[in-house]
């Protein structure tokens, strides 16, 4: 017989997972591409990202994300063969490179997130002042006791990247 603490624990990643393929479905992350484009969600970040701080680097994106560096690597020399991105040296520190999107990039970027808050308010509006304001109190709470969680992995993957490797993989965090 388990022990009741197994057990609840057992209960608890259920309870997580069905969560997370409730809403992964609910918000369409399922779909071949975000929001019908040719971005997958890792991509869609990065560029969210790149987008946000206006002008950043590849060490940034990647504390900020957790991706594996090969991976964003990769992704970034896509983006820039597809001129979504540009680098340019620092002049604060030649050995890094500070990325943005350009003209092509934010064309690309910006209408995907604007679909992606439409859809949002769209979901939001479908519910009561009450029930919006519960579920953005949950989600805060989510937010905040994972981001604890997620200061021991990153932590953790500065002495070792397999493990936040694994917590990519694991999110569903798709290759493009």
């Amino acid at each position: 017989m388990e022990e009741p603490r197994k057990s609840e624990l057992k209960r608890h990643v259920g309870k997580v997972r069905g969560f997370n393929r409730f809403y992964t479905k609910q918000i369409g992350l399922l779909n071949e591409g975000l929001y019908g484009s040719r971005f997958s969600l890792s991509e869609m970040r990065v560029l969210q990202e790149i987008w946000r701080q206006k002008q950043t680097t590849a060490t940034a994106v990647r504390g900020e994300l957790g991706l594996d560096a090969g991976y964003l690597s990769r992704m970034l020399q896509r983006f820039e063969k597809q001129r979504l991105i540009r680098r340019t040296t620092s002049k604060s520190d030649g050995r890094q490179s500070l990325i943005s999107l350009t003209a092509p990039g934010r064309k690309a970027f910006l209408p995907l997130e604007a679909r992606a808050n439409t859809d949002v308010a769209a979901m939001l509006k479908g519910l009561s002042p009450e029930k919006q304001a519960r579920l953005v109190k949950a989600m805060s709470e989510v937010q905040e006791i994972l981001s604890d969680r997620n200061d021991v992995l990153s932590r953790r993957s500065e002495e070792s990247p397999q493990p936040a490797i694994a917590v990519v993989r694991s999110a569903g965090a798709r290759r493009a």
